[in-house]
């Protein structure tokens, strides 16, 4: 839910790694994330000084630096924890549609409240109260969320 920004460049908070990547690279994975235009605008671009803790960027701006993060670490394997809860309703839409392609062949576990989220999952578990309560493909899991929830505004 939280990025961990330190204090240093736009740049340098992207270069986790020991691997610096060019700058083609980096904007690569700030327009994944729907930041590349902001990015590319900015006087400073790449070379934006960020601080500790990303003070002074908003919530969806220190998670969108964390979606970039994720596509240059290019892992197998995803834990997702609200991914787009700091997200407007349209970087969330875009995020989710980038995701669609970018997840196929990998593993991701993915705790959300967001039903948009689960466009992306097959399988999807609900848990309620620390206990299972729905466990099955999306489709039926989704079906199952819609029949619950007209019989509770009925």
């Amino acid at each position: 839910q939280e990025v961990r920004l330190f204090s240093g460049s736009l740049r340098e908070n992207l270069n986790l790694t020991l691997l610096e990547r060019d700058d083609d690279r980096l904007l690569a994975s700030l327009d994944f994330a729907g930041l590349g235009p902001f990015v590319r605008n900015h006087p400073k671009g790449l070379d934006l000084e960020i601080s500790d803790g990303g003070e002074g960027l908003s919530v969806g701006q220190r998670q969108s630096i964390g979606w970039a993060r994720l596509w240059l670490q290019d892992p197998k394997v995803c834990l997702l924890d609200e991914p787009t809860a700091a997200l407007d309703q349209t970087l969330e839409a875009t995020i989710v549609s980038r995701l669609d392609t970018w997840l196929e062949g990998r593993t991701a576990i993915i705790a959300t409240h967001r039903v948009p989220i689960l466009e992306l999952t097959t399988r999807t578990v609900i848990l309620q109260n620390g206990r299972l309560a729905v466990d099955g493909p999306r489709q039926e899991v989704l079906a199952h969320l819609q029949k619950n929830n007209k019989k509770a505004t009925a």
